[in-house]
């Protein structure tokens, strides 16, 4: 397997976390300009999340009609950096927990607050946010797999990897989900934070596959 130069690696792993502070910087303002104008956030969110849903669900059907080129390929792509984005929103609810409780404490009450909120929008919207991820991943890897030969290989192999630990924290949200919403018990704390480890993983393998 032929991998790239380390130069190359490096300058790949600069962008992914300038794009990851840049997308950071964007949901956050986001947000907050969508408080300020009194326009529904998770509105916002729905309308958008489920546009991208069914671009990927369409996306996949494209592979099985006669009219399938390197255009639904382009699509493919473009999925994936949203994918890539979205991801970063996901790993929002760990991040924002964690900030609310140390800031609560040692800050002004209107800070506290707003911080608060924010983690509960975060927390509200995170499986959408993974399925979201989800379906635009599987549209990526799903454009191409009819020419999967001429991909190269380091990007097949970091790929497969990146879509292995997705699946992996897709099912382990489900059964999160499954557990305090049908079942009406709590999961083990250790249970939510591999799945927030495995979603933080999957961000950096996403990263090194770019």
């Amino acid at each position: 397997m032929v991998l790239p130069s380390f130069a190359m690696q490096l300058n790949r792993t600069i962008v992914s976390c300038l794009l990851i502070i840049i997308d950071s910087v964007f949901f956050i303002g986001s947000y907050g300009v969508l408080r300020v104008l009194r326009i529904s956030v998770n509105w916002v969110v729905w309308i958008l999340g489920y546009l991208i849903i069914v671009a990927s669900v369409a996306v996949c059907y494209s592979i099985f009609t006669p009219t399938y080129s390197l255009r639904d390929v382009g699509y493919g792509n473009l999925l994936a950096v949203f994918s890539f984005g979205i991801t970063v929103y996901a790993v929002s609810q760990w991040v924002s927990r964690r900030w609310y409780v140390f800031i609560k404490k040692r800050t002004l009450s209107f800070v506290a607050q707003q911080s608060r909120n924010f983690f509960l929008f975060a927390r509200k919207h995170h499986a959408l946010f993974g399925w979201i991820v989800a379906s635009a991943a599987i549209a990526h890897m799903a454009v191409y797999l009819p020419i999967l030969s001429e991909a190269k290989e380091y990007e097949i192999v970091t790929g497969f990897i990146a879509i292995g630990i997705l699946a992996l924290s897709v099912l382990l949200g489900v059964w999160i989900w499954f557990v305090t919403s049908v079942q009406k018990k709590r999961t083990p704390k250790l249970v939510h934070t591999t799945h927030s480890i495995l979603t933080v993983v999957f961000l950096l393998s996403l990263a090194i596959h770019i």
